[in-house]
């Protein structure tokens, strides 16, 4: 695989991903159906939290990431438990729409990197930054199939 792939493809998943949430309003962000444990506006934001939660943990990188969005959308948080307004779509989309270009930005050349700690997802072993990255597209297309399981279930 080539390194501008690498970088489509990042593009390429968090365009589908906004793509399938143009349109939708902020009350429909927010309904969970039965049998679903989260909604629209968590899966976008849990999307960006991890990816800045991961790449700052594992390359010690800066992230840019507000204070409160772990406390709403980190691994094992839902919206049922949250106390205040969580951030607007507009706010969550704007910040996924730039955050490829500031991978882009900083990692650009740097795929074999090696990560400052390696990351274990199951079996998987992720140890470079290019590594990183292939597994946050991987992550962002599960949550892209909630998203779109909860469009149809709410009728959208």
């Amino acid at each position: 695989m080539t390194e501008n792939f690498l970088w489509k493809q990042l593009k390429f998943v968090r365009g589908q991903t906004l793509k399938e949430t143009d349109g939708i309003s902020e009350a429909e962000a927010d309904q969970m159906p039965d049998g679903f444990r989260n909604t629209i506006r968590w899966h976008l934001g849990h999307i960006f939290t991890v990816d800045a939660q991961l790449v700052a943990g594992l390359t010690g990188q800066a992230a840019d990431l507000p204070d409160a969005y772990p406390i709403f959308f980190a691994r094992g948080t839902k919206p049922a438990d949250w106390t205040e307004p969580a951030p607007s779509l507009s706010e969550l989309r704007s910040r996924l729409q730039e955050q490829p270009n500031q991978l882009e930005q900083l990692f650009r050349n740097r795929l074999d990197d090696r990560l400052l700690k390696p990351f274990n997802a199951g079996t998987l072993s992720v140890e470079t930054v290019g590594e990183l990255l292939q597994f946050l597209a991987y992550h962002e297309a599960l949550h892209l199939g909630f998203i779109k399981g909860l469009k149809r279930a709410i009728g959208l």
